[in-house]
């Protein structure tokens, strides 16, 4: 029996690295608030389409990513774990199975009773996510296709909206806005410094290596146009936010948009804070990834907290609900690997003792 559940955990934990389970918050979310912020009466029905649709893409855009860049991520020690890299897998099996989800997205478009738009839209973000996929790294002016892959996953959004209602409004602008800058933060910011010292030593071309930013010892030398980059998308992302709360699109009551205010511009300082805190580690690797991980979550947190009040209690509640779940497998990983560093200090303290 025990053998059994060791088996089960580990084909589970197997497949949640397959299809980055962990990741799975940002693409639901996606479809949910672009088809909340234009209908205030989701239906059960509904809800599980869009999410069913956004789990399909997810797993699409993933596998599809991993099959094209298993030459680099067997390079890369961060990604000794994927089922690719340790040959669990074959490329041309999950080539199949990322072209099955695409297919399974348009069924699920169908089940939704979507009109024709909708799978123009899914079928248009697939395309960007390939683009990227196929190009990214790969051409000599990256922030083109990190721009590209925004589009893609904002995408989702304008899909949401039309899958539920045909009649997208202004707000689905700001959404996708903020969905394009802030994939182009994670992808030319945190997720470049992360795999910088590998992209460089592959001959990969990324935003980062051509803003100047090079590897020194376990560190990083940020340049300053990289600096001034960074800190434009920051201005960008919280522009997007915090204009049209402080212009009241939502045409919040006093009361709520005081609030609301309040609260999504502390969250927004709160990103600033963490922007400069993970520039100030690029000599601690593990730390510079673990604040910048809390940057882009702060980030995503505010673009949720500002449609809070809009949307209505449901939506919120299962937006959060989709926006949480995911993300436990993040912090299990944390917490496992906490009280491992606790239980070697320990040790090594009892050694000393001795």
């Amino acid at each position: 029996m025990m053998n059994w559940i060791r088996q089960a955990g580990y084909f589970l934990s197997t497949l949640s690295l397959f299809i980055r389970f962990s990741y799975l918050s940002f693409p639901i979310i996606l479809p949910l608030l672009g088809a909340a912020t234009v209908s205030f009466h989701l239906s059960n029905y509904q809800m599980l389409g869009l999410v069913a649709v956004a789990v399909a893409f997810h797993i699409f855009a993933h596998v599809q990513n991993d099959v094209i860049d298993l030459p680099l991520d067997r390079t890369e020690l961060l990604r000794a774990d994927s089922p690719l890299v340790r040959g669990m897998i074959q490329p041309r099996q999950a080539l199949a199975i990322a072209l099955l989800f695409i297919l399974l997205g348009l069924v699920f478009t169908f089940w939704l009773g979507a009109d024709s738009l909708a799978y123009l839209i899914f079928t248009l973000a697939a395309i960007l996510i390939t683009i990227y996929n196929v190009w990214g790294k790969r051409i000599i002016f990256p922030p083109l296709t990190d721009v590209i892959q925004g589009l893609g996953w904002s995408a989702m959004v304008w899909y949401g909206a039309v899958a539920v209602s045909g009649h997208p409004t202004v707000l689905i602008g700001v959404i996708i806005a903020f969905v394009t800058a802030f994939i182009v933060m994670i992808n030319g910011i945190h997720n470049n410094l992360r795999d910088l010292a590998n992209d460089l030593h592959c001959g990969m071309h990324t935003t980062a290596l051509l803003l100047g930013v090079r590897p020194l010892g376990k560190g990083l030398i940020l340049s300053l146009r990289f600096k001034l980059y960074a800190l434009t998308l920051q201005v960008l992302l919280t522009g997007i936010i915090m204009l049209p709360l402080i212009d009241n699109w939502f045409s919040y009551p006093p009361m709520i948009w005081g609030v609301m205010l309040g609260v999504v511009s502390t969250f927004m300082l709160l990103c600033w804070v963490l922007l400069i805190l993970s520039a100030t580690a690029v000599h601690e690797h593990s730390r510079m990834i673990s604040i910048g991980s809390l940057h882009l979550l702060t980030l995503l947190t505010s673009l949720l907290l500002v449609f809070a009040a809009y949307v209505g209690l449901r939506s919120i509640t299962v937006l959060l609900i989709a926006y949480v779940l995911p993300m436990y497998s993040i912090a299990w990983y944390w917490v496992t690997r906490g009280i491992e560093k606790l239980r070697s200090i320990s040790i090594v303290r009892q050694q000393g003792g001795r």
